[in-house]
């Protein structure tokens, strides 16, 4: 719980500070993994790395698109500049300030030579120079994303996807997570409207009632 109001935190922050500039902003929770990339001290969590295995995380990262640049073509949407990112693992939260020319983002790359299952994705990365701090994720799920547009509000829970993948690495401490949800730009989890909440009642209330005719008849032939 403590790393999720981590996280809530640092998106305010990182809305104020960057209110006259134009940005994107990504948040992703998940749950680290263990295999031969989570590994190392973990000194920097508060806990071995191996103690890590199974607690939940959340990142946040955030591109000035003021210091970079921004292209969009026909397969999608990939930006090159500055970004940070807020990482918080077992209720310990670290900043990874990336440089330009370590930094990216793409989003929904449909290039046919490609090919699946990179046929639609989300990627991300802030790091420092080589060697050094970074995280990057990797989400490419079965079906394409709804717009090219890395500015645009989108929200996605992982499920049926080939690559839903966090990694990264502060200090000596690497990390492996699996992303389970997903907020670009602020969208939030679609809820039903009230009509599919109607029709979904009313639809368990004819299940219930033919279960109770078949019940009569079963007795009434009994």
């Amino acid at each position: 719980m403590k790393s999720f109001v981590a996280a809530a935190a640092i998106g305010l922050a990182a809305c104020a500070g960057s209110a006259n500039a134009t940005s994107f902003t990504i948040t992703e929770t998940g749950t680290i993994v263990g295999d031969d990339n989570t590994y190392g001290s973990g000194l920097e969590f508060d806990a071995a790395a191996a103690d890590l295995v199974g607690l939940t995380f959340s990142v946040t990262y955030q591109f000035d698109t003021d210091d970079g640049s921004l292209y969009q073509d026909a397969y999608g949407s990939y930006y090159y500049g500055a970004g940070t990112a807020w990482i918080t693992i077992n209720g310990v939260t670290k900043t990874i300030v990336g440089l330009p020319e370590n930094s990216t983002s793409q989003r929904s790359n449909m290039d046919p030579s490609w090919g699946t299952p990179f046929a639609a994705q989300w990627f991300s990365e802030v790091a420092q120079d080589y060697g050094a701090d970074f995280v990057e994720d990797y989400i490419a799920p079965t079906t394409a994303f709804g717009s090219t547009d890395l500015d645009a509000p989108y929200y996605h829970l992982s499920g049926g996807d080939f690559l839903h993948n966090l990694f990264g690495q502060v200090g000596d401490t690497h990390f492996h997570g699996t992303i389970e949800t997903f907020v670009a730009n602020g969208a939030v989890a679609p809820v039903p409207e009230a009509a599919t909440w109607a029709m979904t009642l009313a639809g368990f209330g004819a299940i219930g009632a033919a279960m109770r005719g078949r019940r009569r008849m079963a007795v009434s032939f009994g």
